[in-house]
């Protein structure tokens, strides 16, 4: 049931009921929603509140807005899902090795799962990211790509949208750790990671992407300690 809403972070409290209220089948997917004056007086808020609820759920794909005619539930990709439950949060530097240490359980078992997976198209990608990656000076970005594309190589929709939002935490650390540790640290580890990649290897690329995201980590740490002492 829907419940009168609290006037503290009113659109917050407005997108989680009517999150909840998708999610748990209340609303169903292909149904209509009630309208934003029907919402708006049950929920006691105003129809603007209601509209910025609504969008962030169409943003996060849970629902789609149809200009005149309502807004209607739509069946959530699996990532998208993943994206509607993660809280917003605003990291900080402390927050960091945390992130790290969950690449180190996470990032290798995709290594594993892609190298399974992956067609001579996908590893023909990978080369070419690799190569751009060891021809430029755009190495942080690119790096990025080279790991997002190995996310996407697993077609696991949560895989893909879990490795986004871990980049978009970890992208400046990153770029710093690139600046001190030079450009070219990741290099001999991603030449390792497509050799397994095109023998199917997946041991291998598991082996190969633990060593790599623990190296990451370690340097992050030994950065962090230069910059206290």
């Amino acid at each position: 049931m829907l419940k009168s809403i609290k006037k503290v972070n009113m659109t917050q409290q407005v997108m989680e009921q009517f999150k909840q209220q998708i999610l748990d089948g209340s609303w169903r997917v292909g149904e209509r929603i009630p309208s934003e004056n029907e919402l708006a007086q049950t929920l006691g808020v105003s129809r603007s509140t209601i509209r910025q609820a609504l969008r962030s759920l169409s943003d996060y794909g849970l629902l789609e807005i149809r200009l005149g005619s309502g807004s209607y539930v739509k069946k959530p990709e699996s990532g998208e899902v993943m994206k509607a439950i993660l809280p917003t949060v605003y990291f900080q530097k402390e927050d960091m090795r945390e992130a790290l240490d969950f690449c180190c359980i996470f990032e290798d078992g995709i290594a594993e799962m892609a190298a399974a997976k992956a067609t001579e198209e996908d590893i023909a990608q990978l080369k070419d990211i690799q190569h751009r990656i060891e021809t430029t000076d755009d190495f942080a970005t690119l790096d990025f790509q080279f790991h997002m594309k190995i996310a996407e190589i697993t077609r696991n929709s949560v895989v893909i949208q879990t490795y986004t939002i871990l980049n978009d935490l970890l992208s400046a650390t990153m770029v710093e750790m690139y600046r001190t540790n030079g450009m070219d640290a990741g290099i001999p580890y991603h030449r390792a990671l497509i050799e397994a990649f095109e023998q199917h290897d997946s041991e291998r690329a598991r082996a190969v992407m633990k060593e790599h995201v623990h190296f990451r980590r370690e340097t992050y740490l030994k950065l962090t300690r230069e910059r206290n002492t």
